[in-house]
């Protein structure tokens, strides 16, 4: 795996400037003695270069003579970005990353605003690579994405009242993606990673303005008395007027969980009695039953507003959380405890700066190969 050289030449030049602690002193010199006796692999593929050269190029020419004794005048297969890279692997792996001595680490970045949109007719656009503008037309309702990245449904005036067929679009986030979009009524979506929102390009003439959803979605419904909002995921049904609301119906988490901000919703399971819920509640469907408990809804949503909120939360339920921003492969190594953690971190951070975080509780360790994280005591 290639490496960035930055850091590499700064702790060069501190070599080379006499600036170096004694630790870092040491590695600049670990590095050449382990290239010496074959401790890495260089590819066939780099040009022959005299070890003087190799010296001369990283400009620590005067203290040569001081390292003779641990350097017999040979000449070696060597590259100026090899040797930065193993640089950065050593100072890197041994003062900054989170993982075992022996893992090569590559940061991994976060989510951004990534989805397809399938039309009615089974098309799909990349939402991330669709410019500005209209991207399509479903009957009387035009499809805009604009500037700021939303995505708009806008039914033609002279259409507003007219009723017509239903036709269907779905929007799906991918694992490290997300995405908002405006519906015919008004009403905006916001959707997390891994989640799908299927939905009627147009309400008009419809009872009940009814949506699917799977994953994680929060809801600022347009208020409409006589056309009720109803949401399906699973087997489960929230029904509303106008409010603002929270659904996470993960299939890999444990539970449904319906969270009110504002407004008031109607959970519902089949044969089963069902909920209404004020501000700060949240319905918990779980093994055909549904619980309410009190809880603080404005946490609930940080993924809206850019962050993570762990709070009393065990190191697998966070987890899960990371894999489907990060879009990472997520194993255990051992016996990990439920030992709950409690943390607010912004999601613009990159994994290894959360997995940083984690590790100062001291209950958990991970180990970075790729995309493979593994979570250790």
């Amino acid at each position: 795996m290639s490496m960035p050289a930055f850091d590499a030449k700064i702790l060069i030049n501190k070599y080379r400037e006499g600036n170096c602690t004694p630790e870092e002193e040491a590695l600049v010199e670990h590095w050449y003695e382990q290239i010496q006796e074959g401790n890495f692999d260089l590819p066939e593929s780099l040009a022959i270069v005299d070890l003087d050269e190799v010296w001369r190029k990283l400009g620590i020419i005067k203290e040569k003579s001081r390292l003779q004794k641990l350097w017999a005048p040979i000449k070696i297969v060597a590259s100026i970005a090899v040797i930065l890279g193993i640089g950065v692997y050593f100072y890197t792996s041994r003062f900054d990353h989170p993982v075992t001595k022996d893992t090569i680490v590559a940061d991994i970045q976060p989510g951004a605003d990534k989805a397809v949109l399938i039309l009615a007719d089974g098309r799909k656009i990349s939402l991330n690579d669709a410019v500005d503008g209209e991207l399509a037309k479903q009957g009387n309702t035009s499809i805009v994405k604009t500037a700021d990245g939303e995505l708009v449904y806008s039914i033609d005036g002279r259409a507003q009242r007219e009723a017509g067929p239903l036709i269907y679009n779905t929007i799906e986030t991918p694992k490290g993606g997300k995405y908002h979009i405006r519906l015919p009524d008004g009403s905006v979506v916001w959707l997390n990673a891994a989640s799908t929102l299927k939905y009627p390009t147009s309400f008009n003439g419809q009872s009940v303005r009814r949506i699917e959803m799977t994953g994680e979605a929060y809801f600022e419904v347009v208020h409409n008395t006589e056309v009720p909002f109803v949401v399906k995921t699973g087997t489960q049904e929230v029904q509303v007027l106008g409010t603002r609301f929270n659904i996470n119906g993960y299939s890999n988490e444990l539970s449904v969980n319906t969270t009110l901000i504002a407004g008031s919703v109607k959970v519902s399971i089949p044969e089963s009695p069902y909920v209404i819920l004020k501000p700060n509640q949240q319905a918990i469907f779980v093994k055909g039953d549904l619980k309410v408990k009190e809880v603080d809804a404005d946490g609930t949503i940080s993924w809206v507003n850019g962050d993570f909120n762990f709070k009393d939360e065990n190191i697998r339920s966070i987890m899960r959380k990371l894999e489907r921003w990060y879009d990472i492969d997520v194993v255990y190594e051992g016996n990990i405890s439920d030992v709950d953690f409690g943390a607010e971190i912004s999601r613009k951070r990159t994994l290894l700066q959360v997995l940083k975080i984690l590790e100062k509780t001291g209950g958990v360790h991970f180990k970075v190969e790729g995309r493979r994280i593994t979570v250790m005591q």
